[in-house]
């Protein structure tokens, strides 16, 4: 069976076919195959997209310039009396009427719901493209400085006041090592992408995964240091239903990843 690739260009299979047509070339008026539910996930549009605000702007994205950063500062002042429009009280609460109208809370990510599939959709762009750590780096020095450690804990503290985050401290064990496990696993993916996808498979909410062979929760139930679980010998790519389905059942005795681990 032939398998059906993004018409964008990317070479990743085809996972969705939009009810829209093409505007141009030989596909012109057909349904659209792509490899992603949004065409700005794509990555042959978004190397497009920095392409051409390098060529227009010498920055990947057009906001990263102080010229568009400036402009943008003095149009909100303009309207609604400050650089951030949420600023603003009436914008604010428009805002938050929207928001407990869809999703019956002020903040979407307070729905648990949102909050998981948020924390997965993130996880997977760290996966998905291994500089983007160093992005952000660099985006924050070019806008705060050098020393922008102030920043980051005025972000962090907004974030739990707004319900947005849950404040570390109020995590319980059970949630501190899913998170070391999970953050120590994309670390190790970014590093060894090549053996565990080396078929450089789609990742995503509805596409392939990060699975560990070992389960997180048989893990932190049998007391296993977080870098073992997160280890390459135990992690693999599913399919998101297969991954889901899955759920906590080991495909793995503890036993067998240690060997795995000695022998890598």
């Amino acid at each position: 069976m032939k398998i059906q690739l993004c018409q964008y260009g990317c070479g990743h299979p085809a996972i969705y076919t939009t009810k829209g047509s093409l505007t141009s070339g030989p596909f012109k008026g057909a349904p659209i195959h792509r490899c992603a539910k949004s065409h700005h996930a794509c990555p042959a549009i978004k190397a497009k997209k920095i392409a051409t605000s390098v060529k227009n702007y010498g920055t990947e994205y057009p906001w990263q310039t102080k010229e568009v950063i400036e402009k943008r500062d003095k149009t909100n002042i303009e309207k609604y009396g400050n650089a951030f429009s949420l600023k603003n009280t009436e914008v604010a609460n428009r805002r938050k009427e929207t928001m407990i109208a869809r999703y019956g809370v002020e903040q979407p990510t307070s729905n648990k719901k949102i909050a998981a599939k948020v924390s997965v959709s993130v996880t997977q762009s760290y996966i998905n493209d291994p500089l983007l750590t160093t992005k952000q780096v660099q985006a924050k020095i070019f806008k705060y400085g050098a020393d922008y450690s102030s920043i980051v804990k005025k972000c962090q503290s907004t974030q739990i006041a707004n319900g947005r985050w849950t404040d570390p401290a109020l995590k319980s064990e059970w949630e501190r090592y899913k998170d070391l496990v999970k953050k120590l696993s994309g670390k190790n993916y970014r590093k060894n992408k090549e053996i565990i996808n080396p078929d450089n498979l789609p990742t995503g909410v509805c596409k392939y995964q990060l699975d560990h062979i070992y389960s997180i929760r048989h893990g932190f139930e049998n007391n296993v240091d977080p870098s073992v679980i997160a280890h390459t010998a135990n992690l693999r790519m599913l399919w998101h239903i297969d991954n889901k389905s899955k759920h906590i059942r080991c495909d793995i005795t503890l036993e067998e990843l240690l060997v795995k681990i000695k022998a890598a």
